[in-house]
């Protein structure tokens, strides 16, 4: 057990002392460290066992450590697999049907979910006993004298503290213990047109389920969802925070056939080919569902120092039909769920697989025309259109339970159509 945690996300190893490297003491004109003696005011030392009643062995005691308390660890290790099956069809067409998986363990967790010093769920029993203004003598008051931590200065403590797993800390936990794990089934279809005749195109279609017990912090990988009980992790297992279920993409790039040398109208005056030949048309379009939400109870009040504290469901449900501007203000039903009270584990699982956030609609569109006034010089006007339909980019919709005036409600959107004019000149 390593007994000392610092603030950041290297954490402290063990007892660790460190010495900082000063190579210049004057701004970098004259060396104050040199190879030969890289330190020369000397090392600082690993911290001893008996160093004093706040270091060593003793460190934080009394408070929360946390990061670097590790008693294993275990490399991440992920198997993959896949199979493909293709078929080329006439016309320069190539279809490609596949299936991919995968299996990840010992993925990193998040560091708020690693609740050590949680109280087994056999306690809720003792109710009200939980609360911290039960107090009972303090076994630990003078053991250390002059200690600066309550645990050590006071003659009470809430008896709740005496009962957990290491009761002469406040808390205990990890930083991205490796403990996660995952599993993913994806079936995909590709369609290529490869460029001929002045077309290519390009089909993608990603349908997949992807389930993880992870609560990750880090925000960019997504929500991290809401642990409940440190130590019941097979209750932590539901459809991941990255989880896109269906993605749709389209591509292509056709450059029309009419105007000289095209397959149409070849023979055209020259005066005819600038308004009728040159032209291309290019579109990209992409649809996918949105990513599944996690319903949070807004407290934790089952005051057994677990991570968190999950909503609870009636077993209907709750996801509502219809397009999504005529239900803002009620994008699911929020009648399903409830605020869980004290004492007591909620039934919601971390995600909500058939509930999730409004998915994406984008449609790119773009129509190019190319100009020959003289032989080596080309001129090419470009109108170019983001988001051509117009279609809104709805955010997630509020999920806290005991927050009524945003739970289940759309209250902001982004994305507009956006059109673009340029002139491109090639010499």
């Amino acid at each position: 057990m390593q007994a000392a945690g610092v603030s950041g996300s290297s954490g402290t190893e063990g007892f660790r002392g460190s010495t900082s490297f000063t190579a210049s003491v004057d701004g970098g004109g004259v060396p104050f460290a040199t190879m030969s003696n890289p330190f020369p005011l000397g090392l600082n030392l690993p911290l001893g066992a008996k160093e004093g009643p706040t270091s060593g062995a003793l460190t934080n005691i009394g408070a929360g450590i946390g990061e670097s308390f590790f008693n294993d660890w275990v490399t991440p290790m992920g198997q993959q697999w896949n199979g493909t099956l293709q078929r080329e069809l006439p016309g320069g067409w190539l279809v490609e049907a596949g299936y991919l998986g995968s299996k990840w363990q010992h993925l990193n967790d998040g560091e708020s979910s690693m609740a050590y010093n949680q109280l087994p769920p056999s306690y809720l029993s003792l109710g009200t006993q939980l609360l911290s203004t039960n107090r009972v003598p303090n076994p630990f008051y003078n053991v250390l004298p002059n200690h600066p931590q309550p645990l050590f200065n006071q003659p009470l403590i809430s008896y709740s503290q005496l009962l957990r797993p290491f009761p002469q800390y406040t808390s205990v936990s990890a930083f991205r213990k490796p403990q996660g794990n995952s599993l993913y089934h994806s079936f995909t279809l590709g369609i290529t047109k490869r460029f001929s005749k002045g077309l290519s195109a390009q089909v993608s279609l990603t349908a997949g389920k992807l389930i993880d017990d992870v609560s990750q912090t880090v925000t960019f990988l997504g929500a991290a969802g809401t642990k409940q009980d440190f130590y019941n992790r097979a209750a932590e297992r539901s459809i991941s925070a990255q989880d896109i279920s269906k993605r749709l993409a389209i591509s292509s790039d056709y450059d029309l056939p009419f105007g000289r040398g095209r397959h149409f109208l070849a023979g055209i005056p020259r005066y005819a080919d600038f308004a009728i030949g040159g032209w291309q048309v290019n579109g990209i379009a992409v649809f996918q569902t949105g990513l599944p939400l996690a319903i949070g109870n807004g407290q934790n009040v089952v005051n057994l120092g677990n991570p968190g504290q999950r909503p609870t469901t009636n077993g209907k449900n709750p996801k509502l039909d219809g397009p999504i501007d005529q239900r803002l203000d009620r994008y699911f039903d929020t009648s399903v769920f409830s605020q869980t009270g004290n004492f007591t584990f909620g039934n919601v699982s971390r995600f909500v697989g058939n509930l999730r956030a409004p998915g994406l609609v984008n449609i790119d569109f773009s129509v190019f025309k190319t100009f020959h006034p003289v032989e080596r010089v080309r001129v090419q006007f470009r109108a170019e259109a983001y988001n051509l339909a117009n279609h809104p980019t709805w955010a997630a919709p509020g999920t806290t339970v005991n927050d009524p005036a945003t739970f289940g409600r759309i209250t902001s959107a982004s994305g507009n159509r956006t059109v673009q004019l340029a002139l491109k000149l090639y010499f």
